[in-house]
């Protein structure tokens, strides 16, 4: 395996989990005074620890808008300005690694 093919397989890694802003009814999350709500969703993690970790991260700032651990390795959604926060912690994370 040559540097080049090593860089490519960590900017892989890296690059892993995506996130997407978006509008999300407030049917799928706490009762709400506004029909909408705005937030980032956040749903390709490699193992449910992964997801559980960045969780609990996102509920100890108060920034979980919604989660269903259901849905593949889990899902989660958290207000625009807890995704620049948990956004952070997955880049600490990463680098940790």
């Amino acid at each position: 395996m040559s540097v080049a093919d090593q860089i490519r397989l960590w900017h892989l890694e890296r690059d892993r989990l995506k996130t997407t802003p978006g509008i999300f009814p407030t049917s799928f999350l706490p009762s709400r005074s506004y029909p909408f709500v705005s937030g980032c969703l956040y749903d390709e993690f490699e193992t449910r620890e992964d997801y559980q970790e960045v969780v609990e991260y996102a509920l100890d700032l108060s920034v979980l808008l919604y989660e269903n651990a259901s849905i593949g390795n889990g899902v989660f959604v958290v207000s625009p300005a807890g995704h620049i926060l948990v956004k952070e912690f997955l880049q600490r994370k990463k680098a940790l690694l």
